[in-house]
């Protein structure tokens, strides 16, 4: 019999693509992994995508400020625990991995009580409340940023070893990806995202110039799914693609010469990885501030510029792309300096650690 692996983590694209690169490592392990999510995070329509089964529970995030929307919280907390456990007992896991998000709270509660060691996966400086809560229970947390172990109990067991991404962020070859994107080979890319929801400024900013844009470089724009409107003002000769989401991120990233994004700590990790240099532009309201600090130490590296997201509109995007684009030789520096950075198999040391704990169960 295979060993089983029970996973949670995921609502936002940051939780979940760590789970999913801890899960490859453990499928070519022989591993059996089965995900465990909520039908209205991303990992709904990613997880089937990448070939792993998955089952749902309802439990949903406390909303601050907003009384009546949780008036149905508690119900759906309990209802939560007890379908958690009904998988648990039906599934059968020797070990279980939380990579944050509410979602993680009741399968790993249901785990510890079923007797089944959990293990835990942060990915940010200042860790998101579920994992501050369940990190005395755990049998280890893998730590993105050394930083946080500020914020858990004393005791907590810890180890330090980065993001884990996904494969092929640094296989992917570039002349391939720019075909793949039919995109103006004699002209340079750039990829605006704002993680799996999007991010208002950036579209905004990129809506402001958009019509400029086009006779500098290739665009290719997530806008995420809150965005519907229409895309207009777009000229060539660079070409333009616009999608609501990007599942195939490691061509995405392969095909650009510059970025400009947020600064969560799994896009910075895929950044590094894929030595894609950046405009960071840290979300203003991230807990602790943690984005901005993630991106200064990123910058500090030097493969990325920070703007603050007050200070980012259309103008001062148009003057960064054209000084990045107009000085080849800066951005090379920029994405030398990101790929002789030290890369760690943050999936692999993971899943080798979920499968030594596994094995000593029955």
């Amino acid at each position: 019999m295979p060993m089983r692996v029970l996973i949670a983590g995921g609502g936002t694209g940051g939780h979940l693509f760590p789970a999913l690169a801890v899960a490859s490592e453990l499928k070519q392990r022989g591993a059996e992994v089965l995900f465990v999510g909520t039908k209205a995070g991303v990992e709904a329509r990613i997880v089937p995508q990448q070939g792993f089964p998955i089952v749902f529970i309802s439990v949903a995030g406390f909303k601050r400020g907003q009384v009546f929307s949780n008036l149905t919280f508690p119900g759906k907390v309990l209802k939560s625990l007890l379908e958690s456990r009904t998988i648990i007992r039906r599934f059968r896991p020797q070990a279980a991995l939380g990579t944050g998000g509410y979602v993680c709270g009741p399968v790993m509660l249901m785990a510890r009580l079923a007797g089944v060691p959990f293990l835990l996966q942060e990915q940010n400086s200042y860790p998101g409340v579920t994992t501050r809560i369940l990190a005395r229970f755990a049998r280890q947390v893998f730590l993105n940023f050394e930083e946080a172990t500020r914020y858990f109990p004393q005791g907590t067991r810890w180890q330090h070893v980065g993001n884990p991404v996904r494969p092929g962020f640094s296989l992917m070859d570039k002349q391939a990806a720019m075909k793949q994107w039919l995109l103006n080979p004699d002209l340079p890319t750039l990829f605006v995202f704002g993680g799996s929801q999007g991010a208002q400024s950036l579209n905004r900013a990129v809506t402001q110039v958009l019509g400029e844009l086009g006779s500098h470089c290739n665009l290719i724009w997530s806008r995420g799914q809150k965005d519907p409107s229409p895309v207009q003002g777009w000229t060539g000769p660079g070409v333009l693609v616009v999608k609501p989401f990007i599942d195939d991120m490691p061509t995405a990233y392969a095909a650009s010469d510059l970025a400009i994004c947020r600064s969560g700590a799994m896009t910075l990790s895929e950044l590094q990885v894929a030595a894609l240099p950046a405009i960071l532009v840290p979300f203003p309201h991230a807990a602790a501030d943690h984005q901005k600090h993630n991106a200064l130490s990123f910058a500090a590296k030097g493969g990325a510029t920070v703007i603050e997201d007050r200070e980012f509109n259309g103008s001062r995007l148009l003057d960064e792309v054209k000084r990045l684009f107009d000085n080849r030789e800066k951005l090379s520096a920029m994405r030398f300096a990101l790929a002789k950075l030290p890369k760690q198999d943050a999936a692999g040391i993971i899943a080798e650690e979920v499968i030594s704990i596994a094995s000593t169960q029955d």
